[in-house]
């Protein structure tokens, strides 16, 4: 019986090969990075080189030699082929816990009819092993039993395997059966196909994938950049690799840089890999950071075009938890209705994903409004501490007030703000607002169209008519100053 073994990478080709009865075949691109094939054909592997903007990747090539990666994608696919029609051969599968050597198990095995083998290379008694966290560490991930989390697991990786382990492993390999087939296409079903955009697929300490894409990386690298002083960025990427061990720093390196670029982080030295960061003084951080939870998840699946869904009943446990405090508040009056004011209105307000917020799907006015204001507060603090221009606190005062004109906007001149007994009902009226305005001067500040909004009150609705007028006032009259 011949056997012909089939690897994640190089290095463990390179690890098995002197004990490997027949040459072994090397998948030639991470499979926890970018695209998944949904099946051994032409337009499948043109679509994973395409993910990697590697059109050199999908057929042999002068470039492209087996001296660098082994085979290319085409020939990988032909060979797999044609290995599935031959007698009395065995298609072993090397993998270990690590995502990238489980989904090449989970693909070949949903993809491929004949019988599949495989070994795994993690010892009986390996256990994930798991760092104790702090209240303050702590941020959510969607898990049932553990609704808290911060570092991923150091997992056994096919690239532990030391020579003398895998002398050992040459022959063990175990049947697939029918029912660990069906087990492994539901698992790589969700991420067959699946371009994950640059960010690494996962497995968390229950063994199962789960894909943190870059809120997590995110929420690290925030944690070690400092605010008052400019780190290295290799410095950075080495901290955050003990959060993440199973990210290569390759990977963290070049997401820190991406961040810097896109203004999330900002650029101390000369942009680059061995430059330097600090971080801003606005709560750009705070902004990523609330969105780490099952609705974050939801919502990047539905983005990507897959279905990563949680069963109905884990459904209805998360929402539970979720709305355990607004419940608590059930039938108090207006202490409710308040608690739902906050959290309707720190719903919308964090609904950044990223400062500029362009990939969501949000059109309303004040979303916009709200990406102006995340924007105007990083410029003042630029103006007012990084700027060399004479005016620049002049113009981070200035970007202040206009910060300060938005958020009465996005309120509605402050249709929460009414001052009342616990037990008073009717006290949406002028006598409870709790703001004081000026209604001398009204007919100065004529009305826009509200779209049918609702005002409880004439100086609610004055309110808001001033702080309009006065900030499209101010863009209009000092926006082409602020510049450096």
């Amino acid at each position: 019986m011949e056997r012909i073994y089939v690897c994640s990478t190089k290095k463990v080709h390179d690890t098995f090969d002197p004990f490997m009865e027949m040459s072994g075949e090397v998948y030639p691109v991470p499979m926890n990075l970018h695209y998944i094939p949904e099946a051994l054909t032409d337009i499948e592997m043109m679509k994973v080189a395409v993910s990697w903007n590697r059109p050199e990747l999908y057929a042999h090539s002068a470039f492209f030699n087996e001296r660098v990666m082994g085979v290319d994608l085409l020939t990988f696919m032909r060979r797999m082929k044609l290995w599935t029609t031959v007698d009395d051969l065995r298609i072993i599968i090397i993998h270990g816990q690590d995502a990238n050597s489980r989904l090449l198990l989970y693909t070949m095995t949903s993809l491929l009819d004949s019988d599949i083998y495989h070994i795994d290379v993690t010892p009986d008694d390996y256990k994930p092993i798991l760092r104790e966290t702090t209240d303050e560490d702590r941020v959510n991930i969607h898990q049932e039993d553990e609704y808290v989390r911060q570092y991923d697991p150091k997992i056994f990786s096919v690239e532990d395997v030391s020579p003398e382990m895998a002398e050992k492993l040459i022959g063990t390999e175990k049947l697939v059966t029918a029912e660990e087939r069906d087990a492994y296409r539901e698992i790589w079903s969700h991420w067959g196909g699946e371009d994950t955009r640059n960010f690494p697929i996962l497995v968390d300490q229950y063994g199962m994938l789960f894909h943190p894409y870059d809120t997590y990386l995110n929420d690290s690298i925030f944690k070690h950049t400092p605010k008052d002083n400019a780190a290295v960025i290799v410095e950075i990427a080495c901290a955050v690799a003990e959060d993440h061990p199973q990210v290569s720093m390759a990977i963290i390196t070049d997401h820190i840089v991406k961040m810097a670029n896109q203004r999330q982080i900002k650029w101390a030295s000369e942009p680059g890999p061995e430059g330097k960061v600090v971080q801003y003084r606005a709560d750009i951080a705070g902004r990523w950071n609330y969105y780490q939870d099952m609705h974050f998840l939801q919502e990047f699946a539905s983005y990507a075009g897959k279905t990563i869904s949680l069963s109905p009943e884990d459904i209805e446990a998360e929402n539970a938890r979720e709305n355990k405090d607004s419940q608590e508040f059930y039938g108090k009056g207006h202490l409710y209705r308040a608690a739902k004011a906050r959290s309707r209105k720190e719903w919308k307000q964090k609904l950044l994903i990223k400062w500029a917020a362009a990939n969501n799907e949000n059109w309303g006015w004040y979303h916009l409004l709200e990406v102006m204001k995340a924007k105007l507060e990083m410029m003042v603090e630029y103006m007012r501490d990084w700027s060399h221009i004479v005016n620049g606190s002049v113009y981070a005062d200035q970007m202040e007030r206009a910060i300060s004109l938005i958020e009465v906007c996005i309120a509605w001149g402050g249709e929460n703000d009414y001052k009342h007994d616990e037990d008073e009902e009717h006290y949406f009226d002028e006598k409870h607002f709790s703001h004081y305005v000026n209604t001398r001067n009204a007919a100065h500040f004529p009305s826009p169209d509200y779209d049918g909004h609702h005002f409880w009150c004439k100086a609610q609705r004055l309110r808001f008519d001033k702080a309009w007028n006065i900030l499209w006032e101010m863009f209009r009259t000092k926006l082409l100053t602020w510049d450096d």
